[in-house]
This record gives structure tokens, sequence and C-alpha cells, in this order.
């Protein structure tokens, strides 16, 4: 039996659950220019995910810190996997030197980004709503041709997976492979 090495990254913070209610009773007592400037990031981000064409929740939670670790870590060391799971860290693929790469696909956003789109009734909401599902069908459709391999949970991923990249994507649900 081959022996493996790991190395697991996570982007989020984790905090002990005690510290969860006073951060939010903080968050609510938070001064009008915090709000303002927290205001002013989320438009700096709306704006960079229209520029770069990609959907504002990837945008909005880039990291520069994570893309430079993504980086020195695949090129300090030659790994034979590297794996990103959610749609917002497949955007990490562009860093990585070395090793096959695999997304691990959760829930396909594409899908409840239409539904929102369909539901939505007042005009600029809508165009706005458009504009996102546009953003998402081509992000994630690029990013499927973009991985060696495609980890999705249901056929239902799967078949649409394929249907928006339009390429023959090795793929693959919790049960089975499918190519």
């Amino acid at each position: 039996c081959n022996k493996h090495e790991m190395t697991l990254v996570d982007d989020v913070k984790k905090l002990p659950l005690e510290f969860i209610p006073v951060q939010r009773a903080k968050r609510k007592s938070e001064s009008l220019l915090e709000n303002m400037a927290l205001a002013a990031r989320r438009g700096w981000q709306l704006l960079l995910s229209i520029l770069a064409w990609k959907p504002y929740y990837v945008m909005k939670y880039h990291q520069q810190d994570m893309a430079e670790l993504v980086s020195r870590l695949t090129s300090e060391r030659r790994y034979d996997i590297v794996q990103f799971e959610m749609v917002h860290m497949a955007d990490y693929i562009e860093y990585v030197q070395s090793g096959k790469t695999v997304w691990h696909e959760h829930d396909v956003a594409y899908r409840p980004a239409y539904r929102v789109f369909k539901k939505s009734k007042f005009f600029l909401k809508r165009f706005a709503l458009f504009l996102e599902w546009c953003r998402w069908y081509r992000y994630e459709s690029r990013m499927a041709r973009r991985f060696d391999h495609v980890l999705c949970v249901t056929e239902q991923d799967v078949m649409l997976l394929r249907w928006l990249s339009g390429a023959s994507l090795t793929v693959r649900t919790s049960t089975r492979w499918s190519g």
C-alpha cells in the first residue's frame, strides 16, 4: 500500500461556538461608518464581478491570500491531486502549479440562479438577476472544462454540467464514474 500525504487548506475561519452570539451582538452595534465601509466593499466586489464577468458570489469570497497560498503550496511541492470543493473555490484553479485537479461541485449554482431570475417580477431586479444567471452559465461551463475531473452529488448535476460545458467531462457522482 502506497503512503500518501495530504495538505488541507480551508478558507473559512473556524470559530468556537461560544463566540458566535458575541459576534452577532457586536455586529448589531456597528457604527454608521462601519456599515458604510461594508456597503462600499460590497459595491466594489459587485463592480469587480461585472468587469470580470464572474458571479458576485464568487467575487465576494475570493481572497488573494488564499490564491497566493494555493500557488505557493503547489509550486513548493508536487501533488498528485489538488481538489477544490464548492463553486466559489473553483476560481483558484488558475493558481495551481502541479497535480491533477478535481472539482467537487456540491450544487450546480446555475440552476438556482435561473430559478431566482424566473421568479423575479420587478423589471430592474429581473434584469440584474438575468445578468447574474448569465455569469453563472459562463463561469460554471468554463470551470467544468478546466478541471481534470468533476465530482457531482446527483445525476441531474452531471447532466447539467455536461450540457453547460459542451464538453465530454469525466464526472463522478457519489456512487459511480460516468464518462
